[in-house]
Formats: structure tokens, sequence, C-alpha cells
């Protein structure tokens, strides 16, 4: 996902100068023509005029046109430019794509390569076929091949001079990827560095329909054992880029499965812009679910299965995100993992406390609120705002389960910790 939306980025980057070109050209060129025709206009005027001021024995001396001159200098560049990129556009459309390519391998060190393709560089219309990435920088972790046979985006041209870039349309078809996970958790570090994520692309943009069909993601981990994500159907209106991981997932239509367990998630219109998000899949083995969501809580379970429903009503101008969750817990076990903190390992003693009750079972519910533009601002595939908000929720349903409220869990959780400081004290 990361790398496809790197390579959108850089495509819409290179696009703009073109376009502003071939506008420039046109705006000189009518510039130049109603400058002419002004010119035409009322020079009898000013041919008349002259013949009274000036003395029929001396002839008259013609201004001189700088202004004019400097005019052909700046159009004559720009129309061009023009001509040559409609010769590209209609002649040379596939070279042309080769070489903007070229240039993205070199600034993502991604090998990109396609059969086939088709497009208008005035209307932003492009459709790939073919289509192949492949890693070689010898990255880690993260994408080491994709391919899809039908790759097509349609880009509202006149928004590659706005802030954020709106394509009309991004359709992915028949795609295949493999990606390498990191050998060891790190975004359940609490301390997890900065640097390790994304950096910030400078502009995002938009996609107003975005329509994904039969995807398929092998993660492998660092012990080689294989794990899918197939999509077989996915829409999401809107998707934007700077929180592409979460509208895919949350403010989506898609049928799909992480390996073999359904995974079903449905958008409705309720109002001009208010929409209701159903998000399911039940039954899922912990330790698979563990693999593709490395942070709290998830991280946390040790065997069994678990099972989550969300209900979401939203509205396209909220600022806040409220989301209702429901996760079930059948035949779990609680351990903390090692790179837990002393905040998390309270967490995790008050859950494990949940669970013996229960026989391994537990049904957690809550509410978890988070502000939209933690996951604007952050690097694409950063959902820390996202899985902070989702422990904080879990935290209030495991005070609920104790027959607790908040405080008094937050209370006692200080308190063991207080104890636990004291004889580490007494000890030394």
């Amino acid at each position: 996902m990361e790398a496809l939306l790197l390579i959108i980025s850089e495509l819409l980057f290179i696009a703009i100068y073109p376009f502003v070109a071939f506008v420039g050209g046109i705006i000189a060129a009518i510039f130049e023509a109603v400058l002419t025709f002004f010119a035409m206009l009322l020079r009898p005027l000013f041919e008349r005029n002259r013949k009274k001021q000036t003395n029929p024995k001396t002839s008259p001396v013609r201004p001189k046109r700088k202004g004019r001159k400097y005019l052909h200098w700046i159009a004559a560049p720009l129309i061009f430019v023009g001509a040559v990129i409609v010769a590209l556009n209609y002649l040379f459309f596939e070279p042309a794509l080769s070489f903007a390519l070229d240039q993205i391998e070199d600034r993502t060190s991604y090998d990109i390569e396609f059969t086939a393709a088709s497009g208008d560089i005035f209307t932003g219309r492009l459709a790939i076929s073919g289509f192949e990435i492949r890693d070689q920088a010898g990255r880690e972790a993260g994408l080491m091949l994709g391919s899809a046979s039908d790759f097509e985006i349609d880009v509202n041209m006149w928004t590659l001079l706005s802030r954020d870039v709106v394509l009309e349309k991004l359709v992915l078809n028949d795609a295949v990827g493999t990606i390498i996970l990191p050998p060891e958790s790190e975004s359940q570090n609490e301390n997890r560095p900065e640097q390790d994520a994304e950096p910030r692309r400078k502009r995002g943009f938009v996609v107003e329909n975005l329509a994904f069909s039969d995807i398929e993601v092998l993660a492998v981990t660092a012990d080689q054992t294989s794990h899918s994500l197939q999509i077989i159907q996915a829409t999401s209106q809107p998707f934007r880029s700077r929180m592409a991981v979460f509208d895919l997932f949350f403010r989506s239509n898609m049928n799909a499965t992480v390996d073999g367990v359904p995974l079903v998630v449905s958008t409705e219109t309720i109002s001009d812009n208010g929409r209701r998000t159903v998000w399911r899949f039940d039954d899922f083995p912990v330790t698979a679910a563990a693999v593709f969501v490395d942070r709290a809580p998830f991280t946390w379970l040790n065997g069994g299965t678990i099972s989550a429903n969300v209900q979401d009503a939203w509205d396209l101008s909220d600022q806040y995100i409220d989301m209702d969750w429901r996760l079930d817990l059948k035949d779990t076990d609680i351990a903390a993992p090692p790179e837990a903190g002393r905040t998390q390992r309270l967490m995790i003693a008050a859950l494990d406390r949940v669970v013996e009750q229960r026989d391994g079972n537990a049904s957690l519910g809550f509410q978890m609120r988070f502000d939209q533009d933690g996951l604007r601002n952050g690097a694409t595939g950063d959902m820390t705002v996202f899985w902070d908000a989702l422990v904080a929720g879990v935290t209030k349903a495991i005070s609920d389960n104790l027959g607790e409220r908040a405080e008094e869990t937050q209370d006692r959780l200080n308190g063991i910790g207080n104890r636990i400081r004291d004889i580490f004290q007494r000890e030394n």
C-alpha cells in the first residue's frame, strides 16, 4: 500500500511540470493574440495622430516596441514546450511514461516495469497493464514484490495547483504483493523512534472513487511463516492518502479474508455527509492477529480466538471520530510481551484477572474517540493515534468488567505500582 501511494505521489509531482508548461504556453499565446488584436484595432488611430503631430518634411520616428519583444521571448519557448507536450501525449506516451518512471525509480529505490500503457496528460487519465514493482534497495522489511494486471488513475489536473490533489478514480485489479514483516516488534514500543516511520509527504491526494478487486497480500515473518490478506472487492469514498490504512479498513465497503477468516466492512449513506460503517470479523486466531496488528492490545493475547464488531456513525466534516467497539475473547491466555513497559504490564495484569474469572473468555465493550488530525498529520500507515485510543477504550472496558470506575482502576493500578516500587527501594 505505502509503495503504491508513494509511486502515485511521485507521478503527480512529475505531472505538474508539463501541465503548468502547457497551460503557460496557452496563456502566453492567448495574451499575445489579444495584444495583437487590440494593436490592429488601435493602429489607425495612432497613425492619424502621428501624421498630425509630425512635420511633413521630417520622417516619423517609430517608437521602440520592447514590451512586445519581451513578450515574444516569453511566449515562444512556452508555446514550443506546449507543442512538445502535445507530441509526447499523442505520439510518444509510453516512452514518456517510461522516462518518468525511471526518475521515480531513482528516488524510491523500486524497480518499476509495465507491459502497456495509455493515457492523456491533458485529461489526467493513466491506465497501465502488467504493472510490476520490485524492491532493489535490499530493504529488511516492507514490499518486496508487487504486480497488478490493471492499474488506472484519473486525475483532476487543475487540482495539481492546490494543496491536495484530487483523483477522480483509482482502480487496481488482479494484484499480488509480498511484504516482509520486521523481525522484532517495534510498533509496540512506547519509545518508538520517529525516524522509523515513513517521512511525511508534503502533498497528499484524495481519491473520490477507489475500487480494488482480486488483491492478495502475502505477509512473511522473520521465521518464514506466511499469512495472507485477500481483498475480493473494496470501494471507498473518500480515500485520503494521509489516512490510507484507516480509510481502506474503516471507511469503505470491503469483502476480504485474513488467513481465510472473513472480514466484512460495510458503509451506508444516511445523509448528505453522514455515513454509518459496520466492521466485523469472527473467531480470528490470536496468533495471526498479532502478526498483522503488531500493537497493543493484540500483543497481550496468547492463543485462542478474537472476534470484533465495530459500529461507527460519522460525518465527513467530523473533527473527532467516535467508534463503538466490542471485542470477544475465547480460550485466551494473557501475557505481557517482552517490550511492554510498566504501565502496559499493569493493564495486562488487570486484563488477565478479567480473563481468569471467565475461564479464558471475556467480552469488552467500549467507545473509542480520537482526533482525525492525529492520522492526517502522521506518515502513511502510522496508526499510533488509533491504537492509543483503542488501548484507552480497552482499559475502560477492563474497569467495567471488574465492576469499578475507570478512576478506581487507575488508582488501584497506581497503588500496585507504588507497592512494587517500595519493595525495590527496601531491597536496595
